[in-house]
C-alpha cells in the first residue's frame, strides 16, 4: 500500500517531500509515538512528554526517559547511561571490545573529557583515558591509565600513560613496562622520587 506515492517498495510506504511521517496516539492520557523521515535523517520517538521503550519478545530491553536517561536492561535509569544485569555473583553488564585488535599497540579504551578552557566539542578534547592495551596472546594485556596533559584539543594516546597494570600485577607509575610488583620513574634522568608513607 503506498501513501503518497504510485509505486510503494514495501508492503506500507508513506512518501512525501516533506517530512513524511506515521504517528500512533493512545488517547487515555495522548501518548504519541512517531516514526518520521527528514530530508537528512530518520526519527523516530515520542512525540509527547513519554518514556520510549525498545521491546523485544514482549520485554523491554531499553528505555529512553523524558531526561534523556538511556537505560539497558532497566527501565528507570538513573544516570545518562545506565546498564543493569539482574544476576547473582560476578556479572559484566558492559563490554567494551575491539574486534581488530591484534598486537601490542593495539586496544580498547573509554575516553573522559570535560567542556570548558577552550573547548568547544568540535575536537577530540579527551584528555583523561583508561586503556586496556593487548601485550600477548589470547587478549592478555594491561591497563594504562593516561593523562594528556598538551594544551591544545588534543586526545589521550598510549604515550601519555601515567600508570600501568600489568596482567601479571605489577604496577608502573612512570612507566608503562615495569619489571617490579611496583616501579615507580621520573621523566628527568636523576630525578629523586619520593614515596611518601
Amino acid at each position: 500500500m503506498g501513501i503518497g506515492t504510485n509505486n510503494p517498495g514495501y508492503k506500507l510506504e508513506v512518501a512525501d517531500a516533506t517530512n513524511p511521517q506515521i504517528a500512533v496516539t493512545d488517547t487515555t492520557n495522548t501518548v504519541t509515538t512517531m516514526l518520521r523521515a527528514l530530508d537528512d535523517q530518520g526519527y523516530v520517538g515520542t512525540q509527547t512528554n513519554h518514556t520510549l521503550r525498545i521491546v523485544t519478545n514482549g520485554t523491554t530491553r531499553a528505555t529512553l526517559d523524558t531526561s534523556g536517561n538511556v537505560g539497558i536492561n532497566n527501565t528507570s535509569p538513573h544516570r545518562t547511561l545506565d546498564v543493569m544485569d539482574n544476576a547473582a555473583g560476578l556479572t559484566y553488564p558492559l563490554r567494551v571490545y575491539n574486534d581488530s585488535a591484534t598486537n601490542a599497540t593495539h586496544g580498547v579504551g573509554i575516553q573522559f573529557g570535560c567542556d570548558s578552557y577552550g573547548a568547544d566539542g568540535v575536537g577530540d578534547e579527551g584528555k583523561g583515558a583508561l586503556v586496556y592495551e593487548i601485550s600477548t596472546s589470547f587478549a592478555r594485556g594491561k591497563f594504562h591509565f593516561l593523562q594528556n596533559t598538551d594544551a591544545d584539543r588534543g586526545g589521550a594516546v598510549l604515550a601519555d600513560a601515567v600508570m600501568t597494570i600489568q596482567n601479571d600485577g605489577k604496577v608502573g607509575i612512570g612507566t608503562s613496562s615495569p619489571d617490579a610488583k611496583l616501579k615507580v620513574e621520573e621523566d628527568t634522568h636523576g630525578a629523586n622520587v619520593d614515596i611518601k608513607m
